[in-house]
């Protein structure tokens, strides 16, 4: 794991631009994927590009760097237009916001307008939105050619910017690899400079003038950004720009590792995937996604197992009214494969534990025996009942937390962390503990504890939830000597208790929970399927279109994934939002609600429809709009499976869009062929040519506001 970090990362004009002024669109494309992932690792980043001049000159057709003032404002015009349209495009593959920010020196010397400016940053980054700022070449005559210049260029614009917005780091990228003794264009024999612990004027005597024809900037002008930023506390890297996927290099790392070996002991690093690929992205996220399902994905039968369509329940609920369920879903023809049964059905209360919301489910985790009020005859009355259905059994547990009071945290204190360090038999009983994984002997006894629960009720899905932040009890437990070794036992201890599980129970798949997605990673990923990818989706109140953004950005990384749309009543729009490779659907999430019978009937037809759709969620994904939750758009994707040439397309009319039509480019269409076209909501049917559809866009209408539309697609043979 790292630090979590605000990195200002600054661009200039030789890396956005070829020699001949055009723009390097695989530039702008690997710095927005790099950016992106950045962020999605939890850093907040700002983005300082040059390159408006040079950009706006190529699209004036000019034959150089224009030399008057006006020429050059009037550059920087149309270059921002350039520079902010692509990276709009380019970041909008990511789902990421951008906005442009332009500075004039004003905006830092008045103290008004530069507290305002700060509080603008620390907005758009609030809000997971990445600033991309450059100087305000078409209004301030200053900071092009005048002797009173603030900034000079945009390497010390990025400086600061980073001592404005308070970043831990900046990384500015040149088209050099850093620092050398000498220039490396002229002299073969120099030498790379790894580390600068002070720049002073032998350091500076080093430095040039301007690297390339098209930018400003040199190597001093990086040296000054820097002596201003570390001056600050900000750390400094230079680095070669040519590949602006370098900065997940300098982003990635373990954040606490510092630890001696005792003699014969080995340890291991994180699993890391590392793909090369040419062409479009879109390409290369969907060789990610069948290399997942091959490769790094549950299989059963030589094939990636599904995610199932199950009906889920609360596990505070009593027996008698988990088996008046179960005959209503084979009295009703249902098509689930599996049921559900949450939190709530062990420890020892008495007390009723109706739902998420109430309940002694949190305050007795760690007591694994069946609660015998609510369950007098254990769980086998529902298991002989699954059975007997056909259906499969799914059964929540959080063995990674334990509640000091459960018999477990008395026998084996020792088998316990606290998130202050300590002893866990002084703790208070209701404190959380953490059950160390990392100790084989309690390990052995939790892979045995579950594994016959498992067997003893046919459960052939475990469902693994985690609750709490271990970081501060793995940190607690650390030597001196020995800084992130018990982090890193514990996650080996959990892919070995996963593998034994799987050992001791042959078939059983395993739901990696955690708070919702909350561990998803390759190791994880490679044993487990998420079938709860968000916790957002436990409370009623719940933002459908949300939902559906999350169908639509984890579709590019995980194939396998499913949640819930909290329905609580007849909602087409609602229940389609959830729709992906597996489903969890039912009207009493969480807890016992007893639907209407017209009610049944409707989910009923909702469950075919997810067990109809689920295996194109296992092709190929495109997205038909950019990825949005705004109540005034659509949002659409294609799922398509190229070893049939079937397809399916969900297509969302949200509550306050005025468009009624959407025309998308359906891109695995082969315009050789002809395409059967079913609208699921109309039971309509068309034949069109792929010529027709891939030349002239394919209309989907939708013509009430919040509404959906399902087509399935397939070449005619």
């Amino acid at each position: 794991m790292q630090k979590k970090e605000r990195i200002v990362v600054k661009v200039g004009t030789s890396t956005l631009t070829h020699e001949n002024g055009n723009s390097k669109l695989r530039a702008y494309e690997d710095l927005a994927l790099a950016l992106s992932d950045m962020q999605n690792n939890g850093n907040e980043v700002i983005l300082v590009s040059s390159g408006a001049i040079a950009v706006g000159s190529q699209k004036m057709h000019l034959a150089e760097k224009p030399k008057e003032l006006r020429m050059k404002q009037a550059a920087a015009a149309v270059g921002q237009c350039e520079n902010m349209f692509l990276y709009d495009k380019f970041f909008g593959y990511y789902n990421k916001t951008v906005a442009q920010i332009l500075l004039n020196a004003d905006d830092i010397e008045d103290e008004e307008k530069k507290e305002n400016l700060a509080n603008t940053f620390s907005t758009l980054l609030e809000q997971g939105i990445i600033p991309i700022v450059n100087e305000n070449d078409s209004v301030s005559y200053k900071e092009i050619e005048s002797e009173e210049k603030l900034f000079g260029d945009n390497d010390m614009l990025s400086a600061v910017v980073a001592v404005l917005c308070r970043a831990d780091k900046l990384i500015i990228l040149s088209d050099i690899d850093g620092m050398y003794d000498k220039d490396p264009r002229l002299y073969k024999t120099a030498n790379l400079i790894k580390r600068i612990e002070q720049i002073d004027e032998a350091t500076y005597s080093l430095a040039g003038g301007a690297g390339s024809r098209r930018g400003t900037g040199g190597m001093r002008t990086k040296l000054q950004a820097a002596d201003l930023a570390t001056a600050q506390g900000i750390d400094v890297i230079i680095t070669n720009g040519k590949n602006p996927r370098v900065l997940l290099d300098i982003t990635a790392g373990q954040e606490r590792l510092n630890t001696v070996l005792y003699p014969g002991e080995e340890i291991r690093s994180p699993l890391v995937m590392l793909m090369y690929w040419q062409g479009e992205v879109g390409h290369a996220q969907n060789m990610f996604r069948r290399f997942m399902l091959a490769h790094n994905h549950p299989q059963e039968n030589g094939k990636p197992a599904l995610a199932p369509i199950c009906r889920n329940s609360w596990g505070g609920t009593p027996t008698e009214e988990h088996l008046r369920a179960i005959k209503e879903i084979v009295d009703a023809n249902f098509e689930f494969d599996c049921y559900w049964i949450d939190a709530g059905w062990y420890g020892q209360g008495t007390d009723p534990c109706p739902s998420v919301f109430q309940g002694d489910w949190g305050s007795t985790v760690g007591d694994w025996r069946v609660n015998p009020t609510r369950h007098p005859k254990t769980l086998k009355p529902i298991a002989d009942a699954l059975t007997d259905a056909k259906m499969k059994f799914l059964l929540w547990f959080e063995t990674e937390r334990a509640v000091k009071g459960v018999p477990a945290t008395l026998e084996h204190p020792e088998w316990y962390l606290r998130s202050g360090g300590g002893d866990a038999s002084q703790a208070p009983d209701g404190e959380s503990l953490l059950f160390n994984l990392g100790v084989p002997e309690a390990r052995a006894w939790l892979t045995k504890t579950i594994g016959d629960i498992l067997a003893e009720n046919h459960i052939s899905w475990y469902r693994e939830d985690f609750n709490m932040v271990p970081n501060p009890y793995w940190n607690a437990a650390d030597a001196p000597d020995r800084i992130g070794m018990t982090e890193m036992r514990f996650v080996e201890g959990l892919y070995q208790f996963w593998d034994d599980l799987r050992a001791r129970v042959p078939g059983l798949m395993i739901d990696n929970c955690a708070s919702g997605g909350r561990r998803l990673e390759l190791e994880t990923l490679k044993r487990s399927i998420v079938l709860w990818r968000s916790d957002y989706n436990c409370f009623p109140y719940l933002t459908t279109e949300v939902t559906q953004s999350h169908t639509f950005g984890i579709a590019h990384w995980i194939p396998a994934n499913a949640t819930s749309p909290f329905v609580t009543k007849i909602d087409d729009y609602q229940c389609r939002s959830a729709l992906s490779s597996g489903a969890v659907l039912g009207t009493d999430d969480f807890g016992d609600r007893r639907a209407d019978p017209d009610v049944v009937e409707w989910m009923k037809q909702r469950v075919s429809e997810a067990k109809r759709a689920q295996p194109y969620f296992y092709g190929d994904f495109y997205p038909l709009t950019q990825g949005n939750w705004s109540e005034d758009a659509w949002l659409a994707y294609m799922m398509w499976r190229p070893e049939v040439e079937k397809g399916l397309v969900v297509a969302f009319r949200r509550a306050k869009s005025p468009i009624a039509a959407l025309t998308v480019d359906l891109q695995p269409i082969d315009p050789e062929k002809s395409y059967r076209i079913e609208d699921v909501d109309t039971q309509e049917t068309v034949v069109l040519s792929g010529k027709e559809i891939r030349e002239n866009g394919f209309t989907i209408r939708a013509d009430k506001p919040r509404s959906s539309k399902l087509l399935y697609i397939e070449a005619v043979r």
